[in-house]
């Protein structure tokens, strides 16, 4: 996934795609560029939730048991493509780890849960969805969150706080 970003607005600016749908621009791209790869991000399982300091209590609000969290190639092509505006890099998706460690709430939407955190003075929420089958654990997105966000998220009693 080594320079994906850099790849991903190359493809972008070829003539191929000037003129094009932004979301068949995105499904072509990321036609062309994805081979399958993945890469593991973090680690969300019992011995995960000790390391990472969180309670046993949290296993029941992040409602995973045990999984390996990865970025597949796909999902980095097409943040690389859609997050404008944002200071992420693909190369943020590394630290997911380190975002588990400070996580402050949970909001679970079936098998999304949305885990938002601090990124300096800042909110920001991580994505991480189940497959079907709920044995592999993928993240979708990272992007920036705000207070009013994430106050709304509180109030309706959609996010909890993320127990240690």
């Amino acid at each position: 996934m080594k320079d994906i970003d850099t790849r991903a607005k190359e493809e972008l600016a070829k003539p191929a795609h000037a003129g094009a749908r932004p979301e068949a621009a995105s499904t072509a791209i990321r036609s062309a560029l994805s081979t399958g790869e993945r890469v593991p991000l973090a680690v969300m399982d019992a011995k995960g939730l000790q390391s990472l300091q969180i309670a046993p209590d949290a296993k029941a609000a992040s409602g995973y048991a045990t999984q390996t969290v990865w970025l597949s190639d796909d999902t980095a092509i097409k943040q690389a493509l859609h997050r404008r505006g944002q200071d992420l890099s693909v190369h943020s998706y590394t630290r997911l780890q380190q975002v588990l460690d400070s996580a402050q709430y949970v909001q679970a939407e079936g098998a999304t849960k949305l885990i938002y955190y601090h990124e300096g003075a800042d909110w920001a929420l991580a994505v991480i969805k189940a497959t079907r089958a709920g044995e592999e654990l993928f993240l979708v997105s990272l992007r920036k969150s705000s207070q009013r966000e994430v106050d709304a998220a509180i109030k309706s009693g959609k996010a909890v706080q993320w127990a240690r």
